[in-house]
């Protein structure tokens, strides 16, 4: 078959310039959904500590053979990385998890409609379908440079295609039977592919950094130094904020609760001081404060509440809203800005984010330096519907 060579980070450089927003609507949404419950499993169900033989984490062994892949004529190989198969079914898997990103960037860039005839249609040069196969190549190429990586160090198998859909179809049938038999958990109690397939490499990069990362990149005090100089605004502490409220349930009273709240606010704006308006509007005429120091009021006055109190400075007087089941009307009374945490008792939590620093860089390095070969037969039977 005629292959052609691609300079992989070429490709993948245009593509993020021409996606700076990546993912977007209903795209955000999936990826922290799955986000959330990778972190939960992973956390939760210890499969990604040091020792770990599950799937999820696999090891070299009679089970997870590191052998070379072998041909299935029902899922031909249409690229390669390093030598690394890339198959149809595969691509098409990888394809389907941009679908939403590539109709918004066009909608969005050239107002073209998802609608029939999209995956076909040519602007500058480029079809929709001709966008989704690049970002997934892309995508498969981080991923296959990173596991090759993991393999060299002998922490994982065989990670063809095959071997995945393997291990998928191993752990939904495990989960259905533990919950079939009473038992828990935790995250989903079925993945769908693509959320099994981050899971299963995040499992894989958390293992590897757990045991070897030491050795592999080290991080040095003068590491953790740098990361907390540099990361500084991370490490602030939230400011002190104390907002007095004037509040007007709207199921109390005969009057109008809108109206009420109308007058309150015309108060204010004659020149009267908020304490004075609070008692004579709040229920039982008393003053109420809420101070955001403790965790129970941020728990407490959350969503809009929150954002509005948030948003003022001191002596800052806000609109009126509708807030559990009354309107409202705060006045900031006190605002102090946080200090900045001190890096001691945090060098370790500090030295982790160097490490993922650290691997991050070295997984573009090796992105970059990926030889990407195409098989142009096969590459061009890839289609969306």
């Amino acid at each position: 078959m005629n292959q052609k060579k691609i300079n992989s980070a070429k490709k993948e450089k245009k593509t993020k310039n021409e996606a700076v927003w990546y993912i977007v609507g209903a795209g955000m949404l999936v990826a922290a959904v799955s986000l959330i419950i990778m972190y939960f499993v992973m956390t939760q169900d210890g499969s990604a500590t040091s020792g770990s033989t599950s799937a999820a984490g696999s090891r070299p062994s009679a089970e997870y053979p590191d052998t070379p892949y072998v041909e299935d004529e029902n899922d031909p190989v249409v690229a390669t990385v390093n030598g690394e198969p890339v198959t149809f079914d595969e691509m098409t898997m990888v394809m389907g998890s941009f679908r939403v990103e590539t109709a918004a960037y066009f909608f969005s860039k050239y107002g073209l409609d998802f609608s029939h005839g999209f995956w076909e249609t040519e602007i500058d040069g480029i079809t929709p379908l001709d966008y989704i196969k690049e970002r997934a190549l892309g995508f498969l190429t981080e991923r296959k440079v990173q596991q090759q990586f993991i393999r060299e160090q002998g922490m994982m198998g065989d990670f063809s295609h095959r071997a995945f859909l393997r291990d998928f179809e191993a752990e939904n049938a495990r989960r259905e039977e533990t919950v079939s038999e009473g038992g828990i958990v935790y995250g989903v109690t079925q993945f769908d592919p693509m959320t099994y397939y981050d899971y299963q490499f995040l499992n894989n990069v958390q293992m590897m950094l757990t045991e070897k990362g030491d050795v592999l990149f080290p991080v040095s005090y003068a590491d953790i130094l740098r990361y907390y100089e540099e990361n500084i605004a991370n490490f602030r502490e939230a400011d002190h904020l104390v907002v007095d409220v004037i509040a007007v349930p709207l199921y109390v009273g005969d009057e109008d609760p809108y109206e009420k709240i109308l007058r309150a606010e015309e108060a204010l704006l004659e020149g009267r001081d908020f304490e004075s308006v609070m008692r004579e509007f709040n229920p039982d005429n008393e003053p109420f404060r809420v101070d955001f120091s403790g965790r129970e009021a941020a728990r407490i006055y959350d969503g809009l509440f929150s954002d509005m109190a948030w948003g003022l400075s001191e002596g800052e007087v806000s609109v009126i809203f509708e807030w559990g089941d009354a309107w409202l009307i705060l006045k900031c009374a006190e605002r102090t800005a946080g200090g900045y945490m001190g890096i001691e008792g945090r060098e370790h939590t500090i030295m982790v984010e160097c490490r993922w620093e650290k691997y991050d860089a070295f997984a573009e390095k090796l992105r970059e330096e990926a030889d990407v070969r195409i098989i142009d037969e096969e590459f061009a039977k890839l289609v969306m519907e």
